[in-house]
């Protein structure tokens, strides 16, 4: 089966299956490489039976307080500050959501800054009900109309990529030593997911870091006092909420570990969960409950959750009409599980690839994949494992359902730094150098560590710091008149920070950055949203290396021209008109 898979293409057999979802170009190639592999482990298990059923190595007894972890944290944030500027300077790696981002928090400058916001919380007059207010109070003090908006927020998201590592490093090594430690950080600091959120401006590093330290401190068997214990988780579930809407998801899922986990005294524990999450979410809880009636609302989780498909998020009467109650009227119990089996389908594929590491190593995901399931079934901490399964339960569920509306990576792979400690099932049974005892891993990390940070400020140096171009307002009217408020219009553009309007919500199209060649975009042309690719932004970037440099040719004056238009690709616009430093390509 794993052979037919590899070397068969179902698009041949049935040609219609070239049009789904599922089935396009890209992620047949993908499927097919996590097939190979999946052959590969098949054939190395009885190595991997054999590993498992070894007893763990004593170099491990040392108490996790004695044991110096400094230098494999400090390669490990090292390594992610090098690898996340490589991703942000190579792909620019922007979401439909960062224009939405960042001109929510241009608007709180605007109004007074965070203690506007807070203020605007707790009367209640603050509209925006879809993203949260943390990670917008924390973007908005560096909000302004340049590209330095961008970089300052991808900082902000880079901080909380690099807490995020840090704490789940520490958790790690406190279940099971510096081997475990130092595999996770070899699998987050290469995770294609990880690297993406810790440089774009989205809330999930944060959400991460909180989910972490709340999953850490609930399982810790070195705290003494409970009743401060669920306290303070309660107030990281808050601060997760605070975050992002999933917040809620995650309280729930601790809420039933406690009462499977405490049984006839959860209820103490409960109550310190919930005490501490409110007053973690406080005003985000206050606003709801004043403006809409509903403590915990979010459009996505009360609305968009009991929809049919995206598109009827911009139908008022769609959107208004939706609920469980009316989700559970207009449809049969069949076209529910349906529902949920496809959801299932895509949200496993999602999984996987949650799992990979940056290209060229993206055909380890299901090796990495692999690792962690086993890891986490062999758990010895059976309060960790359950935990794991309830939370792993409840995501795969409700994104199932959510599927039919919006599907992403990015909504599982939160969830891969809470399982970094099931990686202790496989580092406590090797052979590992008892690294403490020698002074000369310590210097090699610290000089590694070194070379990767000046790499990175290096990088970093060369990157985005320059001020908005006047061509901005051109290229920015140009693209409102031309997709007129059409929301599934997609223009790219990049890898540059130079061009800063995307915090601009009127124009609703969706901004993606170039692909790197001719065979990428075919692979996007071929998946269910290649009829949205539309336009084509060219700047004149030597080092980019990407699909349209070559169609543009450099003056001696370093303003553009057109060298050649190939079929079906026109251009349309000089920007600016007199001295072209970018030109507006049309797919026709």
């Amino acid at each position: 089966m794993v052979l037919a898979a590899v070397f068969v293409d179902p698009t041949r057999l049935v040609p219609s299956l070239a049009q789904s979802w599922f089935f396009n170009a890209v992620r047949i190639d993908e499927l097919r490489v996590a097939a190979f592999v999946l052959g590969a482990l098949l054939v190395v298990a009885p190595l991997v039976r054999r590993v498992l059923a070894r007893p763990e190595a004593s170099a491990l007894a040392t108490p996790a307080s004695t044991t110096r972890s400094w230098h494999v944290e400090a390669l490990a944030l090292a390594a992610l500050a090098a690898c996340a500027t490589f991703v942000a300077w190579r792909d620019d790696p922007l979401t439909k959501d960062t224009k939405f981002y960042l001109g929510e928090a241009l608007d709180i400058a605007r109004q007074g800054g965070v203690p506007d916001l807070l203020r605007r919380c707790f009367d209640g007059t603050w509209s925006e009900d879809n993203r949260h207010p943390l990670y917008l109070a924390l973007i908005a003090p560096w909000a302004e109309e340049s590209g330095r908006a961008l970089l300052a927020a991808r900082a902000v998201s880079f901080a909380g990529a690099a807490l995020t590592l840090w704490l789940t490093l520490r958790m790690c090594r406190r279940r099971g030593g510096l081997p475990a430690a130092g595999a996770a950080a070899v699998v987050l600091t290469t995770n294609a997911c990880f690297l993406e959120h810790s440089v774009s401006v989205a809330c999930e590093s944060w959400w991460s870091a909180c989910a972490v330290a709340a999953f850490d401190n609930a399982t810790r068997e070195d705290l003494r006092r409970p009743a401060l214990r669920w306290l303070s988780v309660g107030v990281l579930l808050g601060l997760a909420f605070l975050t992002k809407g999933t917040g809620v998801l995650l309280a729930i899922g601790f809420g039933l570990w406690v009462a499977f986990d405490q049984r006839r005294s959860a209820w103490r524990a409960l109550a310190g969960l919930a005490l501490g999450f409110v007053a973690g979410a406080a005003p985000l809880l206050v606003r709801n409950q004043l403006r809409f009636g509903d403590a915990l609302w979010n459009v996505n989780s009360r609305r968009a959750f009991w929809l049919d498909s995206w598109e009827q998020f911009f139908d008022p009467r769609a959107l208004e009409a939706a609920s469980a109650a009316h989700y559970l009227e207009t449809h049969t119990v069949a076209e529910m599980l349906a529902r949920l089996a496809r959801g299932a389908l895509k949200v496993s594929v999602h999984v996987l690839e949650s799992c990979a590491p940056r290209a060229p190593l993206g055909a380890l995901a299901m090796a990495v994949l692999a690792a962690l399931v086993v890891g986490v079934v062999r758990m010895r901490d059976e309060r960790q494992r359950s935990l794991l399964a309830i939370l792993g339960g409840l995501w795969f569920a409700s994104f199932s359902w959510y599927a039919q509306v919006a599907s992403d990576p990015r909504f599982v792979a939160v969830l891969l730094p809470l399982a970094m400690p099931g990686l202790a099932t496989w580092t406590a049974r090797m052979r590992w150098p008892l690294w403490t005892r020698n002074a000369w891993p310590a210097r090699a990390f610290g000089a590694v560590a070194a070379v990767l940070a000046i790499v990175s400020l290096a990088m970093l140096a060369r990157s985005r710091w320059r001020a908005p171009t006047p061509a901005n307002e051109e290229l920015q009217r140009a693209l409102r008149a031309l997709t007129q408020g059409d929301r599934d219009a997609i223009y790219m553009l990049g890898p540059s920070g130079e061009w800063g309007f995307d915090w601009d919500r009127t124009l609703l199209a969706t901004r993606r950055a170039r692909p790197k060649d001719a065979r990428e975009l075919e692979g996007w042309l071929a998946s269910s949203g290649g009829e949205r690719l539309r336009y084509l932004i060219v700047t004149a970037d030597p080092e980019s290396e990407r699909l349209g440099d070559d169609w543009v040719r450099v003056e001696a004056d370093g303003t553009l021209a057109v060298a050649r238009e190939p079929a079906p690709w026109r251009a349309i616009l000089m920007i600016p008109s007199d001295a072209p430093r970018a030109i507006l390509f049309e797919r026709r």
